[in-house]
C-alpha cells in the first residue's frame, strides 16, 4: 500500500524502494538489589515486564510511542527503567546483549532502518 501510494506521487526518473525494518533483539543481564521484604520472584517478573515494554517496537521507546527507527539503545535509559521498578533499591550490575553478540556494558548502536525488540532477559534479584 505504501509503495503504491508513493509510486503514484514520485517524480519521473526516480525510483521508490520500500522495505521493512530489521529487528535487533536486545536482552538485559542484570543483578539487582531489592528493598527488604520484597518478593524476589514477583520483582523479577516486574523488571522483565518493564524491559519488555521499553523494548517493544510498536509501543515502547523513550516516549512510549514506539521505538524510533535507528535510535540507539542507551545503557543509562535501561538502568533507569530497572531502577524505577517498584521494589528495586539499586542496580548492582547490568549488561546489554544484542542478538548474536557477547554482553556489553556500553550503548548499542542501530542502523537507520533497525528497530529493537525484547530478548530473553536474565535478571537476578538479591
Amino acid at each position: 500500500k505504501i509503495r503504491t501510494y508513493l509510486d503514484a506521487r514520485r517524480m519521473i526518473g526516480t525510483r521508490v524502494e520500500v522495505t521493512g525494518p530489521v529487528y535487533l533483539e536486545v536482552a538485559v543481564q542484570a543483578t539487582v538489589k531489592a528493598f527488604t521484604g520484597q518478593n524476589r520472584a514477583r520483582l523479577t517478573q516486574s523488571i522483565i515486564a518493564a524491559l519488555n515494554a521499553f523494548f517493544d517496537p510498536l509501543a515502547g521507546g523513550p516516549d512510549a510511542a514506539g521505538w524510533p527507527f535507528g535510535r540507539d539503545v542507551y545503557r543509562l535509559e535501561v538502568l533507569q527503567k530497572i531502577a524505577a521498578t517498584p521494589g528495586v533499591d539499586h542496580v548492582i550490575s547490568m549488561d546489554l546483549i544484542p542478538a548474536g553478540c557477547d554482553p556489553q556494558c556500553g550503548n548499542i548502536c542501530l542502523k537507520p532502518t533497525w528497530l529493537v525488540t525484547p530478548g530473553s532477559h536474565q535478571i537476578e534479584v538479591q
